[in-house]
């Protein structure tokens, strides 16, 4: 199980990541289970049931692809021969910068440096390359107790090319990035890819998109909890209505940074 300290604005909480269920004693603090495997109803937390596509990560090694569909297959062999290249040796600071563009490049909230420190020593971040341009980076939660890494951030800046060649360039490199991590995590003796989440029964086209590209891997969707102690959920909610009562007070307020949703950070 990995946990980490978030401090967003106004509150801090403890979060643990891939617990099989809430633990009891935790449930007078401030604290969050996510990944869970249960999907019960637990005493004094409330549940959010979510999903998320699963890759098991063998055979190891080069014969892992063997077990992609054609298709993901064509495009990985292709990124390979257009030269493509990747790497572990990612400064933090570089990541945080990248990763910031990206969500400004998709018009959304940026995580804070104090979140995604958070995580820092929990992560496993990659990047993909063409000669000395980054194409596409991906950090991971890597949790070896329970063989298991989880998609935390995707990001690449193809909506800010104009050209298809070089948009559908970056789109396989992000997909033989995501092939080379599976390699990386199966090599580290890890047993499950984790895309990070999944919204089945979307209407949300860009969700949709996310959707057909996780798909395309192939895998299980899985169902999943999140698991959060009353008195967090009760803080949370007590925080937003002083939000809402401050923007009907004063006029429009900025958003809440340093959170990141399960569905919002795996994006392409």
């Amino acid at each position: 199980m990995i946990s980490v300290r978030i401090k967003a604005p106004q509150l801090t909480y403890q979060r643990h990541y891939f617990a099989d269920r809430p633990h009891r004693d935790a449930a007078p603090r401030l604290v969050e289970f996510s990944c869970c495997r249960s999907l019960a109803r637990q005493p004094l937390f409330s549940r959010r049931a979510e999903h998320t596509k699963l890759i098991e990560l063998r055979p190891r090694g080069s014969e892992l692809i063997d077990t992609l569909p054609k298709q993901c297959r064509y495009e990985i062999r292709r990124a390979e021969r257009d030269g493509v290249a990747c790497t572990t040796q990612v400064d933090f600071r570089e990541y945080f910068t990248f990763h910031t563009e990206f969500c400004r490049s998709k018009d959304r909230p940026a995580p804070s440096w104090q979140f995604l420190t958070a995580h820092r020593e929990h992560l496993l971040i990659t990047k993909a390359m063409l000669g000395t341009g980054t194409l596409a980076m991906h950090a991971h939660l890597v949790d070896p107790e329970a063989s298991r890494c989880r998609l935390f951030t995707s990001s690449s800046l193809f909506r800010r090319e104009k050209d298809s060649a070089a948009r559908g360039m970056i789109g396989r490199a992000n997909r033989y990035l995501h092939y080379w991590d599976m390699q990386q995590m199966a090599a580290r003796g890890l047993e499950i890819y984790d895309f990070g989440g999944y919204a089945p029964d979307t209407a949300d086209p860009s969700l949709v998109r996310l959707n057909e590209f996780k798909d395309s891997f192939g895998g299980k969707l899985a169902q999943e909890s999140t698991y959060v102690s009353l008195p967090l959920a009760l803080s949370r909610q007590a925080l937003s209505l002083v939000r809402r009562a401050t923007r009907s007070t004063v006029g429009p307020a900025g958003v809440l940074r340093g959170e990141l949703q399960p569905e919002s950070h795996s994006g392409r």
